[in-house]
């Protein structure tokens, strides 16, 4: 009996102390729940509408169909679009699962974030020799590369520092990692909005390849010190900390 009684006192003493360690193991506000279970929604849109320009080129391929006319090295750009959905899907679930995941879950999280790493860094290799064939200008395809040379790197690092055991900085880079990925939604949105304005179309092009990833960039890092400096910035005069690691009157 008394066993069980210090085991319910010390239960929650601890998870305070691993949500100060890491804010991710807070619990989330509803509407990011909700949130993230839209952009799980959109980015199976996006990933099945790659899946489908990739089959479709390589139907036309297949069919002798002159592919070149519209697609930019064919075979290349299919799999760099199948990766490139594989990759988004990925990301998006492990965010939703934010939090750490329980003994029963770690190893699909595990799995799946592989998964991802891989697929990330087989669509960034595949981006060059794709990119390189584009019809676009040096500047616009200088900003394809940079988008895809960072993607790269922030997954790298992500994964470096979860090897490590840094879980809240695995999950900073991880943030931005997936900033990068939404590039191909966020350019989908921009590129309509760009051709609206009275911009010549190749300047207008650009500015939206360069706005669909710095925009996300600079939104993830508003995020991450936004929740950084709520997890470890001072209570301040008349508060204290709550148990969930938020400030409380």
């Amino acid at each position: 009996m008394t066993g069980d009684l210090s085991s319910r006192t010390v239960g929650p003493a601890r998870r305070r102390r691993r949500v100060a360690l890491d804010p991710a193991r807070a619990v989330r506000p509803r509407w990011l729940r909700v949130a993230g279970w839209l952009w799980v929604g959109v980015s199976v849109f996006y990933a099945l509408f790659a899946f489908a320009v990739a089959a479709a080129t390589v139907a036309a391929l297949v069919a002798s169909a002159g592919p070149e006319s519209t697609r930019a090295a064919p075979p290349l750009f299919a799999a760099h679009a199948v990766t490139g959905g594989l990759a988004l899907l990925a990301v998006s679930v492990q965010l939703l699962l934010a939090a750490p995941p329980p003994h029963t879950r770690r190893h699909r999280h595990r799995v799946l974030g592989t998964g991802y790493v891989l697929a990330v860094a087989a669509t960034c290799m595949l981006s060059v020799p794709v990119v390189a064939a584009f019809r676009v200008d040096a500047l616009t395809k200088a900003s394809f590369l940079g988008e895809a040379t960072l993607w790269l790197l922030t997954t790298a690092v992500a994964y470096a520092r979860i090897r490590a055991g840094r879980v809240a900085q695995h999950r900073e880079w991880m943030i931005r990692s997936f900033a990068l990925a939404a590039f191909f939604v966020a350019f989908s949105l921009w590129d309509p909005v760009m051709a609206a304005t009275p911009l010549d179309p190749a300047t207008g092009y650009r500015t939206a390849v360069l706005l669909a990833w710095s925009l996300n960039l600079l939104a993830a890092e508003a995020w991450i010190r936004r929740t950084r400096a709520a997890a470890t910035g001072p209570a301040g005069p008349g508060r204290r900390s709550g148990p969930t690691g938020r400030r409380s009157v």
